[in-house]
């Protein structure tokens, strides 16, 4: 697991579902671009909760792979929006 700096948060990209509205299924998932779930915030992230949804700045994230693991480091002031369920 990530442990992220004070200012950054550390999320999982979030994946569009690989079934059509149809009902055909697709090869593969496609990443959503520019959504996350956190899943580690900095001490110095107050807005922002670990499992909520968040949109951030185009081109602004790290992409780092552990294992099979991926994940994004987005820097707060980069984050635009939080999603509500």
């Amino acid at each position: 697991m990530l442990k992220a700096k004070p200012e950054y948060i550390v999320g999982r990209k979030v994946e569009e579902d690989n079934k059509t509205k149809s009902g055909f299924i697709l090869n593969e998932k496609k990443k959503i671009s520019n959504v996350a779930v956190v899943t580690e915030i900095g001490e110095l992230v107050d807005e922002v909760k670990v499992g909520q949804k968040i949109v951030y700045e185009a081109y602004t994230e790290t992409e780092v792979k552990i294992g099979q693991d991926e994940y994004v480091i987005v820097q707060v002031d980069n984050v635009l929006a939080i999603l509500k369920d």
